[in-house]
């Protein structure tokens, strides 16, 4: 049976909870509330009925029938990166970011200090156990023939039945007490059957007869039970350091949703899915203007892209972080973008940044493409042109490998910050963004309500 008190004060915007577990605290507005305590963060999402209540059009209707204007790009001639990630974090984040980085760079000792030092003792253990500690032999007599074709006798005479002619180099065991000047011997074709050998056609010498070695754990038994606790406790030890590195560097992250809230998180997931459907996703990183747009497909800017490096429906920045959602993740060339509920996470390399959604901007902007590469199934061609053109916009005769390519309209969508956030993302499907990136301004609008209050 056990016992608690709970006690809560209210200073401002600010709820500190008094309990027999420990001091907690949360700070938020109508029911938009972070809750700290020593088990972790507790994230409550919702507003007293006041929610997310702004409509988005379903992913499915975003096919176009006609192509919508385009609007002018602006002429940028520079590398499109994000800052430094710490620069990047905002100033609620700072302290969520810090305890993030902290526990990410302790120690681990589960793997130098549990499993290689318990595979080092495993392995010297086995060969301890299997180490040869006494050897024992036995000898036998053996009679070596030292002419050509000598007779082997069925007894101990020169006039006896010759029972077998051997050669050279043969050998024999002894069969038993030799008689005057005859070797007894036991003849090979019969080992039963024994036989007599002038002892001057050879002579006697010892041969090992049986080498038998002996382990450790042969002699001494007892060693296979003693190994079998040895065993067991280092696999002890192993998952007792794992604990222990769990419990150091593990930062719990909890989320509580109202049945309205979690239904639009639902949604919020479901648009992500529905981004990553696009056929192809591409990395933006640099733009340049083009002097002469004849050689360049009548381009006007030269666009540096990659593909992404990844899109997961669910992926954490750290194996110890631990959440009850989940977090839909961009990778990208040189970070990786995090979308919890209420903020994004940025990770490149160890170092981590992050910023609620109130700080970020999504603009969105349809882009002629002139593609070169293989053509995305889900691409819209809006026109062709030639890789090569004259002054009228026809094909120059001049090049031999002129051909035609297609024009496609693919949707860019910057992400974007005061603080140094600054990534271009591009769907080779049209509007392939659209509800993600609207959702994410829902919240960022409802976020600001709250930081009005």
């Amino acid at each position: 049976m056990g016992w608690s008190f709970r006690k809560s004060k209210s200073v401002g915007p600010f709820r500190f909870n008094f309990s027999k577990s420990g001091i907690g605290m949360s700070f938020g507005v109508k029911g938009a509330r972070i809750s700290v305590n020593k088990r972790g963060t507790f994230v409550n999402l919702g507003a007293n009925g006041i929610y997310y209540r702004q409509r988005i059009d379903s992913p499915g209707n975003s096919v176009r029938e006609e192509v919508p204007e385009i609007k002018p790009s602006q002429n940028f001639n520079h590398t499109i990166s994000t800052a430094d990630v710490e620069k990047v974090t905002d100033v609620d984040s700072r302290s969520f970011i810090k305890e993030l980085e902290e526990k990410s760079k302790r120690f681990e000792f589960f793997i130098p200090f549990g499993v290689l030092i318990s595979i080092f003792i495993f392995f010297w253990g086995i060969s301890y156990l299997n180490e040869v500690v006494r050897t024992v032999e036995s000898s036998k007599d053996v009679f070596t023939i030292a002419h050509r074709k000598v007779n082997i006798r069925e007894m101990p005479s020169k006039n006896s039945t010759v029972i077998y002619r051997a050669q050279e180099f043969e050998k024999f065991d002894r069969a038993g007490t030799d008689t005057i000047e005859w070797a007894r011997v036991f003849v090979k074709r019969n080992p039963d059957q024994i036989g007599f050998v002038h002892s001057s056609m050879g002579a006697f010498s010892k041969e090992i007869a049986n080498h038998s070695e002996f382990t450790r754990v042969e002699d001494y038994p007892v060693l296979k039970f003693l190994f079998a606790i040895l065993v067991i406790c280092l696999i002890g030890w192993c998952v007792f350091l794992y604990r222990f590195d769990k419990k150091r560097k593990t930062l719990e992250l909890h989320y509580t949703m109202d049945d309205a809230t979690r239904e639009l998180y639902e949604s919020f997931l479901s648009y992500f899915k529905d981004f990553s459907s696009s056929k192809k996703i591409w990395q933006n990183l640099h733009r340049q203007d083009v002097s002469d747009s004849k050689y360049h497909a009548g381009a006007t800017q030269l666009v540096s892209r990659i593909p992404v490096g990844g899109i997961y429906t669910h992926r954490l920045p750290s194996t110890f972080l631990k959440t009850n959602v989940k977090v839909p993740c961009i990778k990208l060339k040189g970070i990786e973008l995090y979308f919890f509920p209420e903020r994004i996470i940025l990770k490149r390399g160890l170092k981590f940044g992050a910023m609620f959604y109130r700080n970020i901007t999504i603009s969105n902007n349809m882009s002629k493409f002139v593609e070169e590469e293989s053509l995305p199934s889900d691409a819209t061609v809006i026109d062709y042109t030639w890789k090569y053109l004259n002054k009228n916009g026809g094909p120059d005769r001049r090049f031999s490998n002129n051909r035609q390519i297609p024009i496609c309209l693919y949707s860019e969508y910057a992400f974007e910050s005061d603080s140094g956030l600054n990534e271009v993302i591009t769907t080779s499907k049209t509007g392939g963004m659209d509800g993600f990136s609207k959702f994410i301004d829902i919240i960022a609008d409802f976020q600001r309500t709250l930081n009005l209050n």
